[in-house]
């Protein structure tokens, strides 16, 4: 799994979710990353290697993130707190993925909802019977 969150319009890091022995203190060691100058070509470049691009994003067009089965090469899309995905790259996805919420509040922080999508897409190809 890879994760891509969007730093500016044009910046991005690709992030391979890995887990290292000693948890959260070495987790920046751990985890494989690169800097990518524009995420357009992060973009095509993914494309080529057979990835699905997942936005996770509010959109009309988005699908329940509990629907998803994710495909054995999946890049998750994460922007910025406010401002979100642009929609130039939104329109880039193959996908666009949302947790679905109750009540009066209809947001998380990015952090969090990176932490509930990157948790469903490991657990669901690691199960065959997903909770």
């Amino acid at each position: 799994m890879l994760v891509v969150p969007v730093l500016d319009e044009k910046l991005a890091l690709a992030l391979a979710a890995t887990s290292g022995a000693d948890g959260a203190r070495t987790a920046e060691a751990s985890a494989a990353w690169e800097h990518h100058e524009d995420i357009n070509t992060l973009l095509d470049e993914l494309h080529a290697q057979g990835y699905t691009i997942a936005a996770l994003e509010q959109s009309p067009a988005s699908i329940s993130l509990p629907a998803y089965r994710p495909t054995e090469k999946t890049a998750l899309l994460i922007g910025r707190e406010v401002e979100g995905i642009d929609p130039n790259l939104l329109s880039r996805c193959d996908i666009i993925l949302e947790i679905p919420q109750y009540g009066e509040k209809e947001s998380l922080n990015v952090v969090q909802a990176t932490a509930i999508a990157l948790y469903h897409l490991r657990t669901v190809r690691e199960t065959s019977d997903p909770l």
